[in-house]
């Protein structure tokens, strides 16, 4: 519908003195100061402005840019696909950026590149990504599987609240902060290896057994130190919020301490268990021997060495 100027507007717009003018905004706000009768539409990919009744020109100048061999006529920046979308943020020669948008239970087609380099950042949730012959998780540092608050959010509360006079408790916030830092540096050195090209080395499988135990860790403790208002719902640690000090959780609708608490102990199961992660540690990096397997006859270094 048309506003008492004449306008049709939608979108992030913000008008001043116009008139009779179509202003379409999709990406980011748009600011039009006193003109009449024109026509201005803003996409990701471009911004059209045009009188009104001249419209019709766009496809000469898609032609031409076509001609000059631009790249905005043969792709969007925002391209859908069956996991989800990506956004191409910049483009150079030597390097490009894209933001992903993969949807719950979304799978990357498996990909080798012999002349260029990928870094990945999550920014948000849980995902499992193959490096070579090894699965590696990509998570925040989240004691919930990359979610939820970590120890350091933990600790922050104990800080805050004038810190910790039980001794018993003192030792397990400390050995809270010695198992962060640990996972931290295994990370920067995991995250080192794709860096500079290498295949994944066993840091994976050990960050997977300790940041399991590491997250059960961080809300055992969250749930003792609410005391006995700790079998309540509504009580969060030393007296503060029952809500995490963070905006997201690993199940939603469970941004609670006692939801953590509940939901940390299938964290040594679904993603792998701690024993299934030893036995790779213990036999592919350790070389210690492997039960026979059944279907080859040998153990795991035997088969290896074929």
């Amino acid at each position: 519908p048309k506003d008492k100027d004449g306008n049709i507007i939608k979108g992030d717009v913000y008008v001043d003195d116009v008139k009779n003018s179509l202003i379409l905004s999709q990406s980011r706000l748009v600011s039009v100061v006193s003109v009449n009768n024109l026509a201005i539409v803003e996409t990701p990919d471009a911004i059209l402005i045009s009188e009104m009744g001249n419209t019709q020109k766009v496809k000469e100048i898609v032609n031409k840019l076509i001609i000059e061999n631009r790249i905005e006529p043969k792709s969007h920046k925002i391209v859908n696909r069956p996991w989800g979308s990506f956004e191409t943020l910049f483009t150079k020669d030597n390097y490009k950026v894209k933001r992903l948008y993969i949807k719950p239970k979304g799978i990357l087609s498996l990909q080798v590149h012999h002349h260029r380099h990928e870094h990945w950042t999550l920014v948000s949730g849980l995902a499992e990504v193959t490096l070579g012959n090894e699965r590696v998780s990509l998570s925040g540092e989240g004691a919930l599987w990359g979610s939820g608050p970590s120890a350091k959010d933990l600790l922050d509360l104990v800080r805050a609240a004038g810190g910790l006079t039980d001794p018993n408790l003192r030792d397990r916030a400390s050995r809270l902060h010695i198992e962060g830092e640990v996972l931290r540096l295994i990370r920067l050195r995991t995250l080192s290896a794709q860096l500079q090209g290498r295949q994944p080395g066993p840091e994976a499988s050990v960050r997977k057994a300790l940041a399991d135990e590491h997250g059960q860790n961080v809300m055992r403790l969250a749930k003792d130190l609410t005391g006995s208002h700790g079998m309540l719902v509504d009580a969060g640690p030393l007296g503060e919020s029952p809500k995490f000090p963070v905006t997201h959780a690993v199940v939603e609708g469970w941004q609670h301490w006692h939801g953590g608490f509940l939901f940390s102990p299938a964290l040594t199961i679904g993603g792998g268990t701690s024993e299934v992660q030893r036995n790779i540690v213990a036999e592919r990096v350790l070389g210690l021997p492997h039960d026979v397997d059944i279907q080859s006859g040998q153990t795991w270094s035997e088969s290896k060495a074929q």
